[in-house]
C-alpha cells in the first residue's frame, strides 16, 4: 500500500483530498501525478483493502476506482468505500464521491456504473481534462 500526499493548492476552494485505487502501479502514478497537477492532495492504494484502511484514517473527497481488480471488484467495492468513509467521518458535509475508472469499453458504461453505486465513470486512458471536468462539477455539487 502506498501513501503519497501532495501540498499545493487545489484549483477549487481548498485542496480535494482524493484516493485513487487500480492494481496496476502506472495507472496509479500517472492518475497520481495529474491529480497532483491539479492541486490536490493524493493517495494511492494498490487493492480495494488497501483503499479502506486509507478512508478509514483520512477524509478523501473523491475516490476514483479501478472497477477490475484481484480482491474485490465494482458494486462491491464503492459499497465499503462509502460505509467506510461515513463510519469514520459520520459529521463530514458532503458524501465520499466513487469514481468508476475502467478500460473496458461497454456500450452504456456511465449507466452500468452509476447503476452498480458510482457517481462518474471515467474511460482509460485517463486525461488531465476530464479529472478536472469531474473536480469541478464535484465541488460546484456542494454549493447552493
Amino acid at each position: 500500500m502506498e501513501a503519497n500526499v501532495n501540498e499545493t493548492q487545489s484549483p477549487v476552494d481548498g485542496a480535494v483530498r482524493s484516493l485513487v485505487v487500480d492494481d496496476g502501479a502506472m495507472n496509479r502514478r500517472l492518475a497520481e501525478r495529474m491529480l497532483r497537477h491539479l492541486g490536490c492532495e493524493v493517495f494511492t492504494a494498490e487493492d480495494a483493502f488497501s483503499a479502506i484502511e486509507i478512508l478509514r484514517t483520512n477524509e478523501i473527497d473523491i475516490v476514483f476506482s479501478d472497477v477490475t481488480m484481484p480482491d474485490l471488484d465494482g458494486a462491491d467495492a464503492v459499497q465499503l468505500f462509502r460505509e467506510n468513509a461515513q463510519q469514520a467521518f459520520p459529521d463530514r458535509i458532503q458524501p465520499i464521491a466513487v469514481v468508476a475508472v475502467s478500460g473496458d469499453a461497454l456500450g452504456d458504461d456511465r449507466k452500468t456504473y452509476r447503476e452498480a453505486g458510482f457517481d462518474e465513470y471515467l474511460p482509460k486512458p485517463i486525461s488531465v481534462e476530464a479529472l478536472r471536468d469531474y473536480i469541478a462539477r464535484w465541488s460546484d455539487a456542494d454549493k447552493p
